[in-house]
């Protein structure tokens, strides 16, 4: 069961510290603000009961849903850059990357901020944030945050970005997803007592790494929709799942699969999930 009650609030006072500026500095809704990225992530492993830690990082993402440009503009306009990606400020010395989409993108999935000389990739930002959780920050401060499927799915994509250019930082992450499908309560419940999810253990032969890969793979397909289910699968070629299989791990995670024959399976019953 997912909760963000029980979670310890220093693990969200980096997000709040930051929201607060972002609010204080610009007109931006907390209610167009989506916490994306590590925060997202360690968010998320806390809210399902895991206490150990996964990748450290000191990334803080933030994505806007923005109607237009100019709020988007402003803000940034007041804070100092930091690095040379083009989205990256300081927000109370605190080194933060902010992603716009929504109405801006041009094309669908695309943006270009103010600072960029290319476009950015926000590939199915908006259907994650359709489909998103209300995390508290505070007693009056709430913000977006995707749900496990959702923060899979961005990670897919970035995966499929930056595996090209020998970045696969984001493997561990799509572990982490993985494995929050295969100890969660929930979705042994659905492989166990639905029709669906038994018809999914019997192809697996009741390997519940494999029933809960391919359960993810459904869940993100029905989180992004069938046009950006598509276009993923234009990018995930073979090439892009091999590789997977040597970073979809973490030492962090514990009884995480070593076997490399085991990784590509589970990569395969996720890629299932997606595409049937």
């Amino acid at each position: 069961m997912l909760s963000f009650e029980g979670i310890d609030v220093r693990q969200l006072d980096l997000a709040r510290v930051v929201v607060e500026e972002i609010l204080e500095l610009g007109d931006i809704d907390p209610a167009e603000i989506m916490i994306v990225g590590a925060s997202c992530r360690d968010v998320l492993h806390a809210g399902q009961g895991h206490s150990f830690s996964l990748r450290a990082t000191t990334d803080v993402d933030v994505a806007i849903a923005l109607p237009a440009w100019a709020p988007f503009e402003e803000l940034v306009q007041q804070l100092r850059p930091a690095g040379d990606n083009g989205i990256r400020y300081l927000v109370r010395d605190i080194k933060v990357d902010l992603m716009p989409f929504g109405e801006v993108e041009d094309p669908v999935g695309s943006v270009l901020p103010v600072r960029r000389d290319e476009h950015m990739d926000v590939f199915a930002f908006r259907e994650v944030f359709d489909g998103s959780l209300t995390l508290p920050l505070g007693a009056e401060l709430s913000v977006r945050i995707p749900d496990p499927a959702g923060y899979c799915a961005l990670k897919m994509s970035a995966w499929a970005n930056r595996s090209l250019v020998n970045e696969f930082r984001d493997g561990a992450d799509i572990a982490a997803a993985m494995y929050w499908y295969l100890e969660s309560p929930v979705v042994e419940d659905r492989l166990y007592n639905t029709d669906e999810g038994i018809a999914i253990l019997l192809a697996t032969e009741v390997d519940r790494l494999l029933a809960s890969a391919e359960l993810l793979g459904r869940d993100v397909a029905v989180k992004i929709g069938p046009e950006r289910t598509r276009e993923l699968k234009a990018r995930w070629p073979a090439s892009v799942r091999s590789r997977l299989a040597g970073e979809l791990g973490d030492e962090t995670i514990p009884g995480w699969t070593a076997e490399w024959s085991r990784r590509e399976a589970a990569i395969e019953r996720l890629c299932a999930g997606l595409w049937g």
